[in-house]
């Protein structure tokens, strides 16, 4: 295990603050999830993903809180972009999302994240803003 510590200078960071303010412009629903490859999974249609202040993080339907849990963008120690999710481990599908995702890239209103396990496996999630 390594430890990595997010400093204050993350808030120096210009991709760090850009790519948490447009997370914190409205909410999100999940256009596409992929697990290595395989088909879109479709378990997170109806549901808005709100990034909000101090890092917490919404999942709602029809305006109901559903789960909660925290987001933070870093930049980590190989200079890689990262958007940490966590929804918690309790196995529900909001679980899967889970993870330290590489950012990809921000285009017409879609935020493109991937994962890539150690054994070359390939997680893609695309947010966009509702």
């Amino acid at each position: 295990m390594i430890l990595e510590r997010v400093c204050a200078t993350d808030a120096e960071d210009g991709d760090v603050v850009e790519i948490s303010n447009i997370l914190m412009e409205g909410d999100w629903v999940v256009a596409e999830y992929t697990e290595n490859g395989s088909d879109p999974i479709p378990d997170y249609e109806g549901y808005d993903f709100t990034f909000g202040m101090e890092q917490q993080l919404t999942v709602s339907t029809n305006m109901d809180p559903v789960k909660s849990g925290i987001w933070r963008v870093v930049r980590d120690s190989d200079g890689s972009l990262k958007v940490y999710l966590n929804l918690g481990d309790d196995g529900d599908v909001f679980s899967e999302l889970t993870d330290d995702w590489d950012y990809v890239s921000f285009v017409d209103g879609q935020l493109l994240l991937k994962d890539e396990s150690g054994d070359g496996t390939v997680d893609t999630l695309t947010f966009v803003r509702k």
